[in-house]
């Protein structure tokens, strides 16, 4: 009978500290979550941020292309005109319009070829800032485990820097 109840009572002990250990477990899980959840916040925050930007430049880009069109718009139409001078001077305007047209072309390849490599660039940057804020999150995790094992130990396991070596 006495061992049946202090085996009853090893159970429920046993029970009782695997219920605390799993509460502590729980616990620890809550604040990582609570961590991840704040830097995931600031992330779309920065991200939000980020991304008006892009649309500000791409807004700026789109408005330079707009006006180059129409600029080179005016200026075929200028060439229009001034093939229709006369026929002594049609062949000059022939010339000068597939030259315009060639330059036209040239220009608008130009300008896209350009807004596509500032979009890969701004990716790149992107990339470089999440590589950057990963790098940091790892460091400050090793600084908070270094603090943690200094903590729980009591003491610092370095030299002090004025300490001679003894030969």
């Amino acid at each position: 009978m006495i061992i049946m109840i202090v085996c009853v009572c090893v159970a429920t002990l046993a029970f009782v500290g695997l219920v605390i250990a799993v509460i502590l477990s729980l616990r620890s899980a809550v604040r990582r979550l609570d961590h991840v959840q704040a830097v995931t916040s600031e992330l779309q925050r920065e991200s939000t941020q980020l991304i008006g930007e892009l649309r500000t430049v791409l807004g700026s880009a789109d408005m330079t292309v707009q006006s180059v069109r129409q600029q080179l718009s005016h200026t075929e139409k200028l060439f229009k005109s001034a093939g229709e001078l006369g026929a002594a001077l049609e062949q000059t305007a022939n010339t000068v319009q597939r030259v315009s047209a060639a330059l036209s072309e040239s220009a608008v390849h130009q300008v896209e070829q350009a807004g596509r490599k500032y979009r890969r660039q701004i990716g790149e940057a992107l990339e470089w800032v999440e590589m950057g804020y990963t790098a940091w999150q790892w460091v400050q995790s090793k600084r908070q485990s270094a603090a943690n094992n200094v903590e729980s130990t009591g003491r610092d396991e370095g030299h002090d820097k004025d300490e001679r070596r003894e030969s």
